[in-house]
């Protein structure tokens, strides 16, 4: 029997109240997306892609519509409810790295195992793998400020595949890096996602990253206006 699609969203919409005004973030999407894929929401900025992203993360519902989880319907589910499937199946990158400033690079990538429960060894285990991953095992007592934006990128990575996740999703994780920076990080991605097989989805309009996507879903105005397949 074939697995369900790791995302399958159904008729989804999302509405935001400014003021007096509705506004339509995400209309009417359709999309199915498999276990293993490398593929891209890309369009200009609001287009919707980020609004998307959240509602395949569970940080944001739907107006209306379903969001589909590994076969599971979330959409009657609160977020709240939601919080513990976020935290231990779900990978993040962020384009601002979203690192507690507080924290050594070791600390931080640890982080979402101490909200786990995961145990003290298994947690040195899993760090010390995922710094070595992304190449940041010399930098394990180092604070964020004491680190490059592409090291800071490189601590954010590790953190979401500490956790061994199935799904990651990053939020335009090239943005805020130089290009030779932003070439090594999807580089980093890239070896990543064919050694581990995670599923990986970005929300992007740098070109070098729809060049890799291995399907490119194009959005406007909320919608799907074209879907790629390489």
């Amino acid at each position: 029997m074939s697995l369900p699609p790791v995302i399958r969203m159904d008729n989804v919409s999302r509405h935001y109240s400014l003021g007096k005004t509705d506004v339509t973030a995400v209309n009417n999407v359709d999309l199915n997306i498999q276990n293993g894929e490398f593929l891209v929401l890309a369009g200009p900025s609001g287009s919707g892609k980020t609004t998307l992203l959240n509602m395949m993360g569970l940080i944001d519902k739907p107006t209306s519509g379903k969001v589909w989880l590994d076969g599971e319907d979330t959409t009657p589910r609160s977020l709240n409810n939601l919080t513990a499937y976020r935290r231990d199946k779900i990978g993040y990158i962020f384009q601002t790295f979203n690192l507690i400033p507080v924290l050594s690079v070791y600390e931080n990538i640890e982080f979402p195992l101490i909200l786990s429960g995961v145990s003290r060894e298994e947690r040195r285990k899993r760090v010390d793998d995922a710094m070595e991953k992304v190449g940041l095992q010399n930098r394990k007592k180092h604070r964020p400020r004491e680190l490059s934006g592409g090291q800071c990128q490189r601590v954010s990575i590790a953190r979401a595949i500490v956790k061994n996740p199935g799904l990651i999703l990053a939020d335009e994780p090239t943005a805020n890096l130089d290009s030779a920076t932003g070439l090594e990080i999807l580089g980093l991605i890239q070896r990543l996602h064919e050694d581990e097989g995670i599923t990986f989805i970005f929300s992007s309009h740098d070109p070098r990253i729809i060049a890799k996507g291995k399907r490119v879903v194009y959005l406007r105005d909320g919608t799907i206006e074209a879907v790629e397949d390489k």
